[in-house]
């Protein structure tokens, strides 16, 4: 099951950044089922390639067990360009499929919200970066 829907009429783009702390201690605390395996890392992938988006990147790229896969960004002009390691593309359900989570990671999460859940991932949606718990760089 994945996370709860977002109440997006509250959405403050500057949480994304304010809210990522949570994530790393989260998944340091977490435990496999499988002595001495590695956990797959989460799949994460940003929607807004925008200078908060870039903020976010660095911190989910600082942070063990969270791989960012893929950044989303509706402006044809960055799509086939790269944010820290990862592809920028316009969001389609196949990119969704292949990823865990979504972080909204602009000022549009209204419209974000919208557009993944039209495209039938709105339950991978995440604003509180907090309680993913990226770590701050």
């Amino acid at each position: 099951s994945g996370p709860a829907p977002i109440d997006w009429t509250t959405a403050d783009a500057h949480a994304v950044a304010r809210d990522l702390d949570a994530m790393s201690a989260s998944l340091s605390s977490g435990s496999d089922a499988t002595a001495g395996a590695t956990p797959a890392p989460l799949r994460l992938a940003l929607f807004g390639a925008s200078s908060l988006g870039r903020d976010v990147a660095a911190r989910v790229s600082a942070t063990p067990g969270v791989e960012l896969a893929l950044v989303f960004d509706n402006d044809v002009s960055k799509a086939g360009t790269f944010l820290a390691g990862a592809r920028i593309t316009a969001p389609d359900s196949a990119a969704l499929d292949d990823v865990d989570l979504v972080l909204v990671s602009s000022m549009h999460g209204e419209a974000i919200a919208r557009q993944v859940t039209a495209l039938g991932h709105g339950h991978k949606l995440v604003r509180d970066a907090d309680a993913l718990g990226l770590q701050r760089v």
